[in-house]
């Protein structure tokens, strides 16, 4: 098919549980042009049983301590888990639309597109918890995975009619804005790969900082603002969470690798991550319960560094 960065290819499918990664030999199936639209709820809800098999297991690691992360309810009463372990953040975007999937704003078939689409951009199969992939990244810019996200995701947004519903979808993505991040990034990609090394040494530093700041900040009900009178305090408290979690992980990021790996590396993540921060996020403001834990000011530049280690830590 035609690609603003090469073709696709077969991958390895990454199970991660845990602290431990499973690879196993599976080829990635695309789903070219994405012409063929599926109307089976019975796959959808496969899928979504299958995510929350996955999640059940951070969930109980989660609440032993055995793994750091976050957990959070969609708008359904749904409760999403997504894990940082090994200073890993899975895709929150990816978690996100996922958690949307066959309940939210659009029609079920819409929605399984939506994850249809991403899907494309891991490593496959029933795993959504995917730990950082330089590689993967580097496949995505030369094999046309983002290419194909972004052709699917258009034809998901065309689809969607319903005005309401699709205002609703719209605070998860921009897909301008992802085109634009993924074009700069891949015309970067080279130095990205340059300095990869560097970014994975700060790995155990970013995670330590998350650690120490998410409980200052996340599930904190008085801290809840909205303009949106209509969301209740489920979904209020549910949005800060997300938001917080994004301002904590750029925080804890931005520091070590701008001032490690140099400014043109944090620039160019700054400037990708920029585009794939949900439009609902990007202009959240996060209460200040006093100095950093990491030993700096929380009213920096919001969600710059929120998804990076999805793509950055190679293990």
């Amino acid at each position: 098919m035609d690609s603003l960065y090469g073709t696709s290819k077969n991958s390895t499918l990454t199970v991660t549980t845990g602290l431990h990664h499973m690879p196993f030999s599976k080829p990635r199936q695309r789903r070219h042009d994405y012409e063929s639209w599926s109307d089976s709820s019975d796959e959808c809800t496969h899928k979504l049983a299958s995510a929350s098999r996955t999640q059940a297991v951070f969930r109980d690691r989660w609440a032993t301590g055995q793994v750091g992360g976050l957990c959070v309810r969609n708008q359904d009463n749904n409760t999403i888990c997504i894990n940082v372990a090994d200073g890993h953040v899975v895709m929150i975007m990816l978690f996100w639309l996922m958690s949307i999937t066959c309940s939210g704003p659009c029609p079920d078939n819409i929605m399984h597109e939506v994850w249809t689409c991403l899907n494309n951009l891991t490593r496959g199969g029933d795993s959504l918890m995917n730990g950082g992939d330089a590689q993967l990244m580097y496949e995505n810019c030369q094999h046309g995975g983002f290419n194909d996200s972004l052709k699917c995701l258009r034809r998901v947004y065309d689809t969607c009619s319903d005005p309401r519903k699709k205002e609703a979808f719209f605070k998860y993505a921009s897909i301008d804005a992802w085109e634009s991040g993924f074009r700069r990034f891949c015309h970067n990609i080279n130095l990205y790969m340059d300095k990869q090394e560097c970014i994975t040494r700060q790995s155990e530093d970013i995670k330590s900082c998350i650690e120490k700041n998410k409980d200052k900040y996340l599930d904190k009900p008085a801290s809840v603002s909205s303009s949106d009178t209509y969301q209740s305090a489920d979904q209020q408290l549910s949005i800060h969470n997300t938001c917080t979690f994004f301002h904590v992980t750029q925080f804890c990021y931005g520091q070590p690798i701008g001032a490690q790996c140099g400014a043109d590396i944090r620039a160019i993540l700054s400037d990708f991550t920029g585009g794939i921060t949900p439009p609902m996020c990007r202009n959240y403001k996060v209460d200040d319960r006093g100095n950093s834990a990491c030993g700096h000011h929380h009213h920096l530049v919001l969600l710059l560094f929120c998804i990076i280690s999805y793509f950055l830590v190679c293990r």
